[in-house]
Order: structure tokens, then sequence, then C-alpha cells
């Protein structure tokens, strides 16, 4: 697709490659594979030009129906998916309380081990940190050039909101870092979230 400097013109869907690096730079609401573009939504793509003549113009994708956008700083609700050794994957589900529909495509995220918290770094173990399936409060840090934001949970405020066992019960927060099952008492770890209103009375984490 080649569309004209300044204008909208064809329908994308999720995925679909509407341009490349060596092109374009990528603007809202796309994300990169490789060195393809890809629309993060479904709707137009737009093309703008770059304020420096010697860049590539940018291209974004204007969404059929209004999203919240994602920015860096802003607060996010995501659900933990994938755990690796370094890191956990995880699908963005709210921005800034506002949900985001079930149809927004690829808004995905990533916790690395040295955003999670931010002492004992090199102690960190991903799968005390988060389980698959944990919702996470967490801060976009970075929008990154790929497909998936960095996100960061090294504050009070910031960590796992809600969880469930590993034998199916709600787990309650009890420490900063621990959590406990409602159905047999057993404690799990976790990096928990202090609630964003008193943060300081609830729980004593000392971060740095």
């Amino acid at each position: 697709m080649s569309p004209s400097q300044d204008s909208t013109t064809a329908l994308v869907l999720p995925g679909d490659i509407i341009s490349s690096l060596d092109k374009h730079q990528h603007g809202k609401f796309t994300y990169t594979n490789q060195n393809n573009i890809h629309s993060s939504v479904m709707g137009h793509i737009h093309q703008e030009k770059s304020k420096k003549p010697t860049e590539f113009p940018f291209i974004s994708v204007q969404p059929l129906i209004s999203y919240p956008i994602l920015s860096q700083g802003c607060l996010v609700l995501c659900q933990v998916t994938q755990i690796a050794s370094f890191e956990a994957r995880c699908i963005i589900i709210s921005v800034a309380d506002q949900e985001l529909p079930s149809d927004h495509g690829k808004f995905l995220g990533v916790l690395r081990q040295q955003d999670i918290r931010l002492h004992e770094i090199d102690k960190i173990k991903i799968e005390e940190m988060f389980r698959v399936g944990d919702i996470v409060r967490a801060r976009v840090l970075s929008l990154g050039d790929s497909k998936r934001y960095i996100l960061s949970t090294a504050s009070n405020e910031l960590g796992v909101v809600k969880a469930m066992s590993r034998v199916g019960a709600p787990l309650v927060a009890v420490d900063w870092d621990k959590m406990q099952c409602e159905k047999t008492g057993l404690i799990e770890r976790r990096k928990v979230a202090a609630p964003l209103e008193d943060d300081d009375e609830n729980m004593d984490q000392e971060e740095g």
C-alpha cells in the first residue's frame, strides 16, 4: 500500500501489513514485526510527513471506534499469558481505567526482570513474581519498536491486583510479596500491588 502524503486511505484489519520500516516510521495503533509495520486495530491508514525532511513519513491507523491511547507513563491493567526465564508476557486489557474492546488487536506487553522492582533485581525469579492468569497493574515504560509494550511494576502501587491459587481459589494479599489462598490457606509468592489510595499504610514495601 502506498497512501499519499497527509492522507487517510484504505481500511485495514488487526495484523495487516501496511508498510515497512524502509518506507515509513510506525505511528499510533501500529506495531512492527521484523521489517514490517502492522495495524493493531481495524481502521483507516493515515500517513503524515515527518517534521524532519530527511526522515521517513509516519504511517498510523485511525480506528473505526474510539480506543484509549497507550502512551508512555500511563497506567494499564494486563493479564499474564506466558512466563519465561527473564520476563512475563501479557495482554493489556485496560488503559487508565478504560477497558479495551475485545477486538482491539495486538496491544501486548512484556514485564522484564529489570523492570519488576527496584531492589535485588538479580535475585528476582519471574515465577515468584507473576503466574499465568494474574491481573497486573503496570505502567507503560516504553512504546518500543516492536509489537510489545515495555511495562514496569517497579513501584509500591504496581503489581498483581488479582490472582487465583494453584487450586483455583482466589488469592488475598497478605504482604507486598505474598498472597494467601482463601481455600487452603497456603501462601504463594507474588509481586503484590499496594492499593492506590493508601499504599504506605497497607503494605510496608521498601523499594530501593
